[in-house]
């Protein structure tokens, strides 16, 4: 399966729709925990969307949306900061391990989900995982 399917199939219509990090399984937030620089605020939740800082407690990253469908978790964030942008990461769960399948930038204004999959669809979504071991974290 290409990697813009598992995508699709992760952002599908049938995905249970999570408001907040804390109702991810436990092994997928410590996956989560330990690839992200920094906490990510829940949805609607204060977080510094620019480089200036007034509070350095309030998180550079606000999730937007996350979901799974069958095995496939999405996270879908805002990270401030310099550079505002989104970053979109598929993890797949198994019996013994949660895996990257996806995690990548986009800076699209998108708020909804079918503006994700207009996107992905129409090839504007960058189909190169990010690079998790050069960056550091996404």
């Amino acid at each position: 399966m290409a990697v813009t399917q598992n995508l699709l199939q992760a952002l599908n219509a049938d995905f249970h729709v999570f408001h907040s990090l804390n109702e991810l399984p436990k092994n997928v937030q410590n996956y989560l925990n330990e690839h992200i620089k920094d906490t990510i605020s829940p949805v609607d939740g204060a977080f510094r969307a620019t480089d200036v800082i007034i509070d350095p407690n309030i998180p550079t990253r606000r999730l937007l949306l996350a979901g799974i469908d069958a095995n496939l978790f999405f996270v879908w964030y805002e990270h401030g900061g310099r550079g505002y942008h989104h970053h979109i990461v598929v993890l797949e769960e198994s019996v013994k391990s949660v895996n990257l399948v996806y995690a990548t930038r986009e800076y699209y204004e998108t708020k909804e989900i079918f503006e994700i999959q207009k996107l992905i669809a129409a090839g504007l979504v960058d189909e190169e995982t990010f690079d998790v071991q050069k960056h550091g974290y996404w």
